[in-house]
């Protein structure tokens, strides 16, 4: 069974938002981004790649997207390293970069990092 690639974006998108307006309210309410959230996150950035993974969507590149994700999180763990962000902001960085679909990076010149465009 193939999925549409509209849906498979909706699966994307829907939880980015939600993340999003999450945090963004509890960084401007309390301060902080809570890690419940970011836990919920990557867990089903996980179950989700991993349901596509399984599928065989040959629609979708699983292993661009993630390669994407995994150099995001390290480049926003180098950034809080050097003390220019918090923690929250480089983890939900990471997780903004795995839920953005691949396609959404268009004309990105940066092959396996598009995130970059963040």
């Amino acid at each position: 069974m193939i999925l549409n690639l509209d849906i498979i974006n909706f699966l994307f998108l829907v939880p980015l938002i939600i993340i999003g307006l999450i945090c963004s309210y509890t960084d401007i309410k309390h301060g902080k981004i809570l890690n419940k959230v970011i836990v919920f996150g990557f867990l089903y950035i996980f179950l989700l790649y991993l349901f596509i993974f399984l599928k065989n969507q040959e629609n979708y590149n699983v292993i661009m997207a993630t390669a994407n994700g995994i150099i995001a999180f390290a480049v926003g763990y180098l950034i809080w390293n050097f003390k220019l962000w918090s923690a929250g902001d480089a983890k939900l960085f990471a997780i903004f970069a795995f839920l953005i679909p691949l396609s959404f990076y268009s004309k990105s010149y940066i092959h396996y990092f598009p995130a970059f465009n963040i």
